[in-house]
């Protein structure tokens, strides 16, 4: 409808309306987007969080213990490296400390494989120190800071080559004790490795 001056102020308000409607559909889509972010940010966090919870659950342990998890993170790869949980996907990376350091259930050192399980680090040790670090057979005093050192290097090269959370396997989380005739008590040691 038009006023005495020719001004039809529905079409006005027509346009107004069209313009704040544009507006908000704008504000709701660039909200639904940045929620995605925030979407994939979270279920980064949680798988890292959940794996990382459950090495500092047995690694806590006072005894030897194993644990076999099973996850299913929807298209997030999860690893874990002595110190700390990664967690990726397309969208991103996140990194989760924990407390302790753990040794690669499967170990290489220069392509060969030094042990695969607690039972090959056992049979390593064997070979190497000439005793199991078990209770009954203590590693001797003077390979102690070889035994340290060996563990130690064992672990700094999951930072290198992270433990692979497995889908449709489990993730092994070992907790064993390795005994030296040191006069110290045995030194705990965390094994995570796909079953």
């Amino acid at each position: 409808m038009l006023d005495d001056k020719g001004f039809d102020y529905g079409v006005l308000t027509g346009i107004g309306l069209a313009i704040a409607a544009a507006v908000v559909l704008l504000i709701a889509l660039t909200m639904l987007r940045s929620s995605e972010t925030a979407d994939a940010s979270v279920a980064l966090q949680s798988a890292a969080s959940e794996v990382c919870g459950d090495i500092e659950a047995v690694g806590a342990m006072a005894v030897p213990y194993k644990a076999e998890r099973y996850y299913e993170f929807d298209g997030v790869d999860v690893r874990v490296s002595s110190g700390y949980v990664n967690a990726s996907s397309g969208k991103g990376t996140f990194f989760r400390p924990f407390a302790g350091c753990i040794v690669p259930g499967k170990y290489e050192e220069n392509g060969t494989v030094i042990w695969n399980g607690t039972a090959g680090m056992r049979e390593y040790l064997n070979a190497s120190f000439n005793a199991t670090g078990t209770k009954d057979r203590p590693v001797d005093r003077n390979h102690t800071k070889a035994l340290i050192a060996l563990m130690v290097r064992a672990g700094v090269s999951t930072i290198v080559s992270p433990v692979e959370v497995p889908r449709g396997r489990p993730l092994v989380i070992e907790k064993t004790l390795i005994y030296a005739m040191d006069g110290a008590e045995a030194e705990p040691c965390v094994l995570v490795y796909a079953g």
